[in-house]
C-alpha cells in the first residue's frame, strides 16, 4: 500500500510542477523550455547532499557511472521528454498538453509487458495481472487516453486559440513525442531498480546517478544559450523564480516516484501517467481553464481505477 500512496503523492507534486511550468512560460521567449530544463538541474543541487548521505552502496559517482553506463541514455530520454513537454506548454493549454503527454500510460504498460513476458518472467506477470489489477489498468489507461481524446475533439475551439496559430494541428505532435520518450525513460527506470529482472540498483543510488547525468546534459544546454544570446544565463535571477520552483517540485516528485518504483517496479511507472488528473483540476482551480463534462467523467474513471489498485493491494497483503 505504501507504493500506492507514494505514487499518488508524487503525481500530485508533478501536477504542481506542471502548473508552475505553465505560469512561468514566456511565449515570446524561444528558449523558455531550455531554461526550465536548466532550472530543474539547478534544483537537483539542493537534493545532492541528501542523496549522498543515504547512498545504499557508498560508491562514488564515477564508480556508479562506470557500472551503469546505460543510465546516460535513460536520462537523455528524460531530458528530451522534458524539453518537448515544456515546448508543448508554450503552444497548448496545460489541460490539453498534459493529457496528451500522458498517453505514455499505454506505451509504458505495453513496453513493460513485452519485456517481462519475453525475458522469462511470464509467471510473475501472470501473478500480477489479477482480475482487479487488469480492470484497474484498463480504467486508468482508458481514462488517461480518453481525457486527451475528449479535449482534442473540441478542435474547432482549439483552432481559435492563439497558442495553436503558429504550428496548427501539428502542435499536438509535441506532447505525443514527449509521451514516447517519457515511456522509454519510465521503462528504463523500472528495469534499473527491479532486483529480479533488471539491474537492482538502490533507489537513492539511482537518484544520485539521475542527478549527475542530468546535470551533465544541462551543461551543453547552458553553453547553447550562452552562444545564442551572447550572455550567461542566470537561473537565480528573480524572474526565474517560477522556473526554479517548478524544478524543485519536479525533483521532489521524481524522488518519491523512484522510492515507490523500488517497491513495485511493474505498476508504478504505468500509474505515474495518471498525473493528468490532478493537473487538469489544478488548471481549472488556479489557471481558470475550462473543463468539459467529458473530462470530469474521465477523471472519475481514473480515480476509480486508482481505488481498485489500492483494494487489490490490500487484498494481496
Amino acid at each position: 500500500m505504501i507504493w500506492v500512496i507514494l505514487t499518488v503523492v508524487s503525481v500530485a507534486i508533478w501536477d504542481l510542477a506542471d502548473m508552475l511550468s505553465k505560469k512561468g512560460t514566456e511565449p515570446e521567449d524561444p528558449f523558455s523550455h531550455i531554461r526550465f530544463v536548466i532550472c530543474t538541474g539547478v534544483a537537483m543541487l539542493v537534493f545532492t547532499p541528501f542523496f549522498r548521505a543515504f547512498s545504499e552502496s557508498g560508491a562514488s559517482l564515477p564508480q556508479l557511472l562506470a557500472q551503469y553506463p546505460v543510465f546516460l541514455l535513460i536520462t537523455l530520454a528524460y531530458v528530451v521528454s522534458l524539453l518537448l513537454s515544456f515546448f508543448s506548454f508554450r503552444h497548448l493549454e496545460a489541460s490539453v498538453a498534459s493529457p496528451l503527454c500522458n498517453t505514455s500510460a499505454a506505451m509504458i504498460l505495453l513496453m513493460l509487458l513485452a519485456f517481462y513476458l519475453f525475458s522469462g518472467r511470464r509467471r510473475g506477470v501472470l501473478e500480477l495481472l489479477t482480475p482487479l489489477n487488469v480492470l484497474a489498468s484498463l480504467l486508468v489507461c482508458g481514462g488517461v487516453i480518453a481525457v486527451g481524446i475528449v479535449r482534442s475533439a473540441e478542435e474547432e475551439q482549439l483552432q481559435e486559440r492563439r497558442e495553436l496559430v503558429q504550428y496548427g494541428a501539428a502542435a499536438i505532435l509535441f506532447p505525443l513525442m514527449s509521451a514516447f520518450f517519457d515511456a522509454l525513460e519510465s521503462v528504463g527506470d523500472s528495469l534499473m531498480v527491479d532486483a529480479e529482472a533488471g539491474a537492482g540498483i538502490g533507489s537513492i543510488d539511482y537518484m544520485r546517478l539521475w542527478a549527475a547525468t542530468y546535470l551533465l546534459i544541462c551543461i551543453p544546454l547552458w553553453i547553447y544559450l550562452l552562444v545564442k544570446e551572447k550572455k550567461a544565463y542566470q537561473p537565480f535571477s528573480k524572474k526565474e523564480g517560477l522556473k526554479l520552483a517548478s524544478g524543485l517540485a519536479e525533483v521532489t516528485a521524481y524522488t518519491l516516484y523512484i522510492l515507490a518504483l523500488e517497491r513495485e517496479p511493474f505498476f508504478v511507472s504505468f500509474l505515474s501517467s495518471t498525473y493528468c488528473v490532478f493537473s487538469i483540476l489544478f488548471c481549472r482551480v488556479f489557471l481558470k481553464e475550462k473543463l468539459s463534462k467529458g473530462q470530469y467523467l474521465c477523471i472519475a474513471v481514473i480515480i476509480a481505477g486508482l481505488a481498485l489498485f489500492g483494494i487489490a493491494e490490500g487484498l494481496a497483503a
